[in-house]
């Protein structure tokens, strides 16, 4: 008699968890995918201020970052012209990227 109620009860609760938790990892890839088209557009960004293959014309070593975009290293972009640390700043700003750690 005390099981029926018990199990009216766990299994909408089970059903709302499994529901939470597949939104909750849905968010976090969505989150992932627009931190990754966020590198890419200031990789673009780049280009169209400096031109095409900019890093080796300015010899700017990059890394491939955990959301698979490439990104100057910092230690590259202190040795870098001013025109390509402002262009940089610019580009990151404008993705939303202004304040995320540099490899």
């Amino acid at each position: 008699m005390l099981l029926r109620p018990l199990r009216s009860f766990i299994l909408p609760f089970l059903l709302l968890s499994t529901l939470l938790l597949s939104l909750g990892l849905a968010h976090a890839e969505e989150a992932e995918s627009d931190l990754a088209l966020r590198y890419a557009d200031v990789q673009r960004c780049m280009a169209r201020g400096l031109g095409p293959h900019w890093d080796r014309t300015y010899q700017i070593d990059q890394v491939r970052n955990r959301w698979g975009g490439l990104e100057p290293k910092a230690q590259s972009l202190e040795s870098a012209p001013q025109g390509v640390r402002i262009t940089e700043l610019r580009c990151r700003y404008q993705a939303g990227l202004q304040d995320a750690e540099r490899p």
